[in-house]
């Protein structure tokens, strides 16, 4: 059997991949972690569970047996955070805290729980780190979803470099129609100068649709001699083909 762990079931990309990877072989089972159950399936498995609870992260142990044919841990739940710039009074120091916990520390523990699992396993083993365009390029008033994801590619850099043996990547979906999309929009134009931008990424159908991406990070899996890259954007894959 083939077992996914993954983080942020319960809504956007989490949730396609989720759904697709179950319904793609019926040797895959899901392990999902979130804050609620959006997915009822037999070969699915739901732990609830805040990754600003770093103690219950620091917790968790992945119910690994030795038997898979095939393990991955894809941490794909992510948060915005507050779109405020620095230094405005409108940037709360506890939402910092919230998202680097969600965005890089979380993903790191649960990564460090992962390997050290699955180190001395025969069979494959894959991590994913979902990223995002925003951790190569600054965005104003997204300071810490940036730095946080810039954060989480040197990681899996660093992965991929103490453990050649474990597949490590780290993939930027593109823009993706999600829930943290609304989120954007919904921004104050006055604290958010890209505000517009995103408004006509919707208005002009420019977002690509979660099951979409979904599909294409799973096939990418599936043929991991499409990549060329351990940190790179599906639209370079798109690019090349």
């Amino acid at each position: 059997m083939n077992l996914f762990i993954i983080t942020g079931t319960s809504s956007g990309l989490g949730l396609e991949l989720a759904q697709q990877i179950l319904d793609d072989d019926a040797n895959n089972y899901v392990l999902g972690i979130s804050r609620r159950r959006a997915i009822t399936h037999t070969r699915y498995t739901h732990v609830r569970l805040d990754l600003c609870n770093l103690n219950a992260v620091m917790d968790l142990e992945f119910p690994i047996t030795g038997k898979e044919d095939a393990v991955y841990l894809i941490n794909n739940a992510g948060w915005l955070g507050e779109v405020a710039p620095m230094g405005s009074g409108l940037l709360d120091h506890d939402a910092i805290h919230e998202s680097f916990n969600i965005n890089l520390v979380a993903p790191t523990i649960l990564i460090n729980q992962f390997i050290s699992q699955v180190k001395d396993l025969h069979c494959r083993r894959v991590i994913v780190n979902i990223s995002s365009g925003a951790g190569k390029y600054p965005i104003k008033s997204w300071s810490t979803y940036c730095a946080s994801k810039a954060g989480l590619d040197m990681l899996t850099r660093v992965v991929n470099e103490e453990h050649p043996e474990i597949e490590t990547y780290a993939i930027a979906p593109g823009i993706v129609d999600t829930p943290m999309q609304k989120v954007i929009r919904e921004a104050k134009p006055e604290y958010f100068p890209d505000h517009q931008r995103f408004v006509g990424y919707f208005e002009n159908g420019d977002l690509r649709p979660a099951e979409e991406v979904a599909r294409q990070i799973v096939d990418l899996l599936k043929s991991p001699s499409l990549i060329a890259e351990k940190v790179f954007s599906l639209r370079d894959i798109e690019k090349s083909s």
